[in-house]
């Protein structure tokens, strides 16, 4: 009887690309939100008509933010959460406990959400993605017009919404004003336990805000399902996907900015904007998928992948590592950075933080003389915290990662042990003098013209038969300069088996004449043996 395997995450040359470039883009947009408007200053300021000086660059990047990434960068990431959904749910078709996976899935995620609330910050988003999850679940069962009107009816209400908010929803205006002021007076210098009880008591007031666009998460969801059902982004077509971009984000443009008119009246206002920002997700969508299809486009969207394929984890970084900057436990920074700064700290931290190659040494493209002495970087050691607490299994169970049906049966573990399965191990030999073989290692910088690594130095699922060998071709201070040489290489793999079949003759011919010399010393031996010990008694 054969026992099916747990399915696993695919191996990056096996993932769409256009569609992990698209979450790391996503992520990067609520990253620099989350920053700008809730980690640096009070979440309900954005609310208030509080005057703070600011200067022309930060007058800038808020206003920016606000109309073309705002709501727009967690639009298009719900979006993206319905496509992930859609596509866990079809590569699991042949498996009959599809419907358990996928709940357990959502449940924990469900429950890393309220730790990451209750613990970490009081901005969690993983919440309410789960709890929407349970609810779009059910509907994947049914047909693509199911979806598509799903998400229709979802979206009617959350347009409603727009016009007739629940009464009694929203916090009132002196209770944010409130929240503001216990903000600024506690996160700039409480300690973690101070920090962790203000962060408890705004959870009350963060919560409407969650109910408000709950419905639109939901019709996200439904309609990024919907979008894969129909086969865009499997086969995308270019001047499909270009003609929606433009249409899109010029009606959402305008749309956005009649929205923020000072004149224009409340609940209009709200409707284009709700509706503009809608325009403007679905826009960003199809532009960033065509570009990354593009011949050029991974030179242009690659530095995005990686940040979208582990999407789980980088949020949870940022949790951490912006709650460490800001607030009073870590250096202290809330309220006293302007926007542009704080940005382009967020774009540092992303920047230096993010490694495509964390299980794999990175490898120097040319020569390396010494090592650079600099400090180590700051995200790595606030990530530390996430790597000791969630276990590689947790992580590829919410990682959004595509599970290809033939590779169902792969076992549930980390590159780099199976495909090394080949691999020759040696001791890594000293180098003595130019030309010295220095053994069968797989340096991974040398891997890429045989398709084991990517352009990242990341290892590829599959590997070559034989690991290649590299010469030094100078030794200098402790420092090797390698090149591929097949002719020298082959040269020296004939002089070795040569070497060892020289080895083994002597061996052979060495172990013939210890059997001769046994063989003579046997009789004196037994001689020796009945002199001392006389005849044996009968």
């Amino acid at each position: 009887m054969v026992h099916e395997a747990p399915p696993g995450p695919v191996s990056p040359s096996g993932r769409i690309d256009s569609i992990d470039a698209l979450r790391g883009v996503a992520l990067l947009g609520v990253l620099a939100i989350n920053l700008v408007t809730e980690f640096r200053v009070s979440i309900f300021e954005q609310f208030l008509s509080m005057a703070r000086p600011v200067s022309a660059a930060d007058r800038a990047v808020e206003t920016f933010l606000m109309l073309f990434v705002n709501m727009k960068a967690f639009a298009l990431f719900s979006l993206l959460f319905g496509i992930g959904l859609a596509i866990q749910f079809e590569r699991l078709s042949e498996n009959p406990r599809r419907a358990l996976l996928l709940l357990r899935r959502l449940i924990v995620l469900l429950l890393f959400g309220l730790i990451h609330l209750g613990l970490i910050w009081n901005g969690d988003i993983l919440t309410e993605y789960a709890l929407a999850g349970l609810i779009v679940l059910p509907l994947l069962f049914g047909p693509r017009w199911l979806l598509g009107a799903g998400a229709a009816v979802f979206l009617g209400v959350y347009l409603a919404m727009q016009f007739w908010p629940p009464a009694g929803l929203f916090p009132t205006f002196t209770s944010m004003q409130l929240a503001v002021q216990e903000a600024n007076r506690i996160y700039p210098t409480g300690s973690f336990a101070d920090v962790l009880a203000l962060r408890l008591r705004e959870i009350p007031l963060i919560a409407p805000l969650h109910v408000f666009v709950f419905p639109r998460t939901i019709a996200l969801f439904l309609f990024g399902a919907f979008v894969w059902r129909c086969g865009i982004l499997r086969k995308p077509h270019q001047p499909l996907l270009f003609s929606t971009a433009i249409v899109c984000i010029s009606v959402g443009t305008s749309l956005v900015l009649a929205g923020s008119n000072p004149t224009a009246a409340a609940a209009g206002g709200r409707l284009a904007t709700a509706i503009g920002t809608i325009a403007l997700a679905v826009g960003y969508g199809a532009l960033i998928i065509a570009t990354a299809n593009l011949p050029r486009g991974n030179a242009i969207l690659g530095w995005f992948a990686p940040l979208g394929r582990m999407a789980f984890t980088n949020y949870l970084a940022q949790s951490l590592i912006f709650g460490w900057i800001f607030y009073g436990y870590g250096l202290g920074l809330f309220g006293s950075l302007g926007a542009a700064n704080a940005l382009v700290l967020g774009l540092f931290a992303a920047a230096t933080g993010q490694d495509d190659d964390e299980l794999v040494a990175g490898v120097a493209h040319t020569d390396v003389v010494r090592p650079d002495r600099r400090s180590q970087h700051l995200g790595d050691v606030a990530k530390r915290p996430v790597t000791r607490l969630v276990s590689e299994r947790v992580v590829d169970l919410l990682e959004v990662v595509e599970v290809e049906y033939e590779q169902r049966d792969f076992r549930l573990e980390s590159l780099g042990t199976r495909q090394l399965a080949r691999q020759v191990h040696e001791h890594e030999a000293r180098v003595r003098q130019p030309g010295e073989r220095i053994g069968e290692r797989r340096l991974v910088s040398l891997l890429e013209h045989d398709r084991v690594v990517d352009h990242g130095a990341g290892l590829l699922a599959h590997a070559i038969e034989q690991p290649p060998v590299i010469v030094a071709v100078e030794a200098r201070r402790g420092v090797v300069h390698g090149q591929r040489a097949n002719q020298t290489i082959a040269e020296r793999e004939r002089a070795h088996e040569s070497r060892l079949q020289r080895r083994r003759q002597r061996m052979t011919g060495a172990q013939r004449a210890r059997d001769q010399i046994d063989g003579l010393r046997e009789p004196f031996f037994e001689l020796r043996h009945a002199s001392c010990c006389g005849p044996p008694h009968i």
